[in-house]
């Protein structure tokens, strides 16, 4: 699949201001009648997370981050924290000074407007807000509550006054209730780049892109808010956030704007069955596809490994990406891995 010059379009609005899906998506979103039948009449057997807390903690362990070891030259460091939310490391200079930006944090126990009800977490977070190290920008990718928690965002707000929040369109009206001052928060729409310094000599440029997903927090408002992915350049690299997406002509057009990456973030879970999720979340397969069409020299699978969302077994996301690589031919087939909770990788940042 080639790109289309259509998807090198910012994004459009409707008369009412919402925002629209590009024709060649073809996105019929999946409703609730189409999720309830599908439920009746398949009966899937669930992913299956066991209530076991030590097969947990073997399956899937969850590890304490560190943050004081040096980062090598020409290379950051990236840890996950569970689910889509990533921190990345990015040094300036060679006395420790450095960029931390963190994508997607969602801290809290359940992703729901309410923490009692709604998907709960199987694995706790690596840590809490008052555990992280100093961050410099969180990037949002879009409103559902996997991704964008009230709870977290307070606290963040709270702990760093001056962090610099980077959003699509319209995602201000639920930052400014909580806090975040106006003037903190840089909106963009599809392909806008801002740039911005850090610490004095740390210059980032932050570019929205479109995925294929939509926006949604309440029960009338889908698409009143714009979603995508990031692409972060500077200090050498390039860092590409794609959110939650499924797989389209998009990713080759982000490559076609701004080259190869030297690490990403891609969803691999949250996938099945593929008549309900397909238009929204992409398979590890997809995700492969993804890696390579965007040229990331390293990527993380995201989006698994965290809370009950779809009907895959709970270990399928990792052991399929895993299966999946071992046979590539066209990448390292060490270029594309999963990570526990908590653990953190030194990658190359520095493109040659």
């Amino acid at each position: 699949m080639s790109y289309r010059e259509e998807d090198l379009k910012p994004a459009q609005r409707d008369s009412s201001g919402y925002f629209l899906f590009p024709e060649h998506w073809n996105f019929q979103q999946t409703t609730l009648g189409k999720f309830l039948k599908y439920r009746w009449t398949n009966s899937p057997p669930g992913p299956q997370v066991p209530t076991d807390k030590a097969e947990l903690d073997a399956t899937l362990p969850v590890l304490k981050p560190s943050f004081e070891e040096k980062i090598p030259q020409d290379h950051a460091r990236v840890t996950w924290l569970g689910h889509a939310s990533v921190l990345l490391e990015i040094p300036i200079d060679d006395h420790g000074q450095r960029v931390t930006l963190l994508t997607d944090p969602v801290y809290s126990e359940r992703c729901s407007p309410y923490q009692w009800i709604g998907p709960k977490r199987y694995r706790p977070p690596p840590l809490q807000v008052h555990e992280l190290p100093e961050i410099d920008v969180v990037l949002l990718s879009h409103n559902h509550y996997d991704h964008l928690d009230d709870t977290t965002i307070t606290k963040l707000n709270q702990r760093f006054p001056k962090l610099k929040w980077y959003v699509p369109l319209e995602n201000s009206m639920y930052l400014t209730p909580l806090g975040v001052p106006k003037e903190n928060i840089i909106e963009q729409n599809w392909w806008d780049s801002t740039k911005a310094t850090f610490h004095g000599s740390g210059e980032l440029h932050f570019s929205l892109v479109p995925v294929q997903h939509y926006s949604r927090r309440g029960i009338m408002d889908q698409n009143r808010a714009l979603w995508g992915g990031w692409v972060v350049q500077g200090l050498g690299g390039s860092f590409f956030f794609s959110g939650d997406t499924a797989y389209c002509s998009t990713f080759k057009a982000i490559h076609h704007r701004f080259g190869k990456h030297s690490f990403s973030a891609i969803p691999i879970g949250a996938y099945e069955p593929r008549e309900l999720f397909g238009v929204q979340h992409c398979d590890p397969a997809e995700a492969v596809q993804i890696h390579k069409e965007v040229e990331s020299l390293s990527s993380l699978g995201i989006h698994w490994g965290t809370w009950t969302l779809t009907f895959e077994h709970y270990l399928e996301p990792k052991e399929k990406l895993s299966e999946i690589m071992a046979k590539e031919t066209e990448c390292p087939r060490d270029s594309f891995y999963t990570l526990n909770h908590g653990a953190s990788k030194f990658v190359k940042w520095v493109l040659d």
